[in-house]
């Protein structure tokens, strides 16, 4: 194995990296438009859906006694995560960008394991932006930004 084959041209890497990110950046906020949806959030999370219709229009507090205390319904962790996945490789797939071969300089390699890995890479880019718009920056949605208080406060 000759490490010269290996070596880095790195217009090329940074080329990669620029349409990583830009890539992640466009799946993150194509993605928003569902995630902050309330019909999203009232299937992700249902505890703070029932809660929030409660409180909607209605200052009073909700009357236990009449209805019994249901199971708490709990949220469903990791599809936001495969939902990104699947987009970003069926992105990655239909513009045929394969930053392992490119980087690699080798078409021989399998493209179906390229443009799996490279999506995986621009769904963790996307998570990544996903955080900095909401936590850094705090971009979200008014029904986001109501969850996100329901959540702190009841936990």
């Amino acid at each position: 194995m000759d490490l010269l084959e290996f070596a880095v041209d790195f217009s090329v890497l940074f080329d990669v990296l620029v349409l990583i990110v830009v890539l992640s950046l466009l799946v993150e906020r194509a993605l928003s438009v569902i995630f902050e949806s309330s019909f999203f959030i009232a299937w992700y999370d249902p505890e703070f859906s029932q809660e929030d219709q409660r409180n909607k229009g209605d200052s009073t507090p909700p009357d236990d006694s009449v209805t019994p205390p249901s199971k708490p319904k709990k949220k469903k962790k990791g599809a936001k995560e495969i939902v990104a996945i699947i987009v970003s490789i069926i992105l990655v797939w239909n513009i045929d960008f394969d930053a392992i071969a490119v980087l690699m300089k080798d078409e021989s390699l399998s493209p179906e394991l390229g443009y799996f890995i490279t999506g995986l890479i621009i769904a963790g880019g996307s998570k990544g932006s996903i955080k900095l718009f909401n936590d850094v920056l705090d971009f979200r949605s008014d029904v986001e930004r109501r969850r996100k208080e329901f959540n702190t406060q009841t936990h």
